[in-house]
């Protein structure tokens, strides 16, 4: 079973600007840079209704389809996943595209194979992840299918 060994606090004033560091060189037209690991999510606050905009790592992508998947580190909680719930619409800028999608969370067993594709592809940043997220696995498929079932994943489906 997977357990969770904490839960995780959202950053500090530091950690906020350092993760938004990626959104300036979105901004500037180096996004490229990053290729397909991380993606670019502009949608609308859920309250206010302006723009926000967060860089998320891609957990996989589907380049026949264009649908792409990320999760919620900081689970339900996450600003950006409270946004999209209210406001599905978004626009997502990945490598060299930028396209308008609608967001869904994916079901648990898509979810699954999304994140042992991910597992598959990065297995040193799957642990690393996993343990910045809190939660303890043995590395084993089927700790990876409870740790999917436990995740937000969500499906940025071009529109």
């Amino acid at each position: 079973m997977v357990t969770r060994t904490k839960q995780l606090k959202k950053p500090s004033k530091l950690g906020r600007f350092l993760f938004r560091m990626p959104i300036f060189l979105y901004r500037i037209g180096l996004g490229w840079l990053f290729g397909q690991r991380l993606l670019m999510l502009t949608h609308k606050g859920r309250k206010s209704g302006k723009d926000r905009h967060d860089v998320i790592e891609v957990v996989s992508s589907e380049p026949e389809s264009g649908v792409y998947y990320v999760t919620a580190a900081w689970g339900e909680k996450a600003d950006w996943w409270l946004n999209l719930q209210a406001h599905p619409n978004c626009t997502v800028d990945v490598g060299r595209k930028h396209f308008a999608a609608i967001a869904r969370q994916t079901p648990a067993e898509q979810a699954e194979e999304v994140l042992l594709r991910y597992v598959r592809k990065h297995p040193v940043a799957i642990r690393e992840l996993s343990t910045f997220m809190g939660f303890e696995v043995d590395g084993s498929e089927e700790q990876y299918r409870q740790l999917a079932r436990q995740l937000i994943i969500v499906a940025l489906t071009p529109q």
